[in-house]
């Protein structure tokens, strides 16, 4: 997976790099000829109800947008704000393909206080 991050402590330079999908929180899975794509994001807010996992055939892409907040890891009580903007697509796809109209979007963007 290829994997760009940008953090506000950094300017918000991109920082490029590859990993796998389990690392960032999504779980893929082939049943059927279709790739099944469910992001899993836990001890986040806003609290989000169960959702069903997004099904594609081959050629189709998602993008799926999550923000959450968390409490920073160095237990100092600050929220730590994040957004992810998944790009998944399923089988073989042309090269500027997430540069276009995706096949599906799922928009999870909750209100963060």
């Amino acid at each position: 997976m290829h994997d760009v991050k940008m953090s506000e402590a950094e300017g918000f330079t991109a920082v490029f790099g590859t990993t796998e999908p389990t690392d960032r929180g999504v779980r893929l899975d082939e049943q059927d000829g279709r790739l099944r794509v469910f992001p899993e994001i836990a001890f986040a807010m806003p609290p989000r109800h169960r959702r069903p996992a997004v099904r594609l055939e081959p050629g189709q892409w998602i993008r799926w947008h999550l923000n959450y907040r968390t409490v920073a890891s160095t237990c100092n009580g600050l929220w730590v704000y994040e957004l992810h903007t998944f790009n998944i697509a399923y089988g073989t796809v042309a090269r500027d393909t997430f540069l276009g109209i995706p096949t599906r979007v799922v928009n999870e963007l909750g209100t963060l206080r």
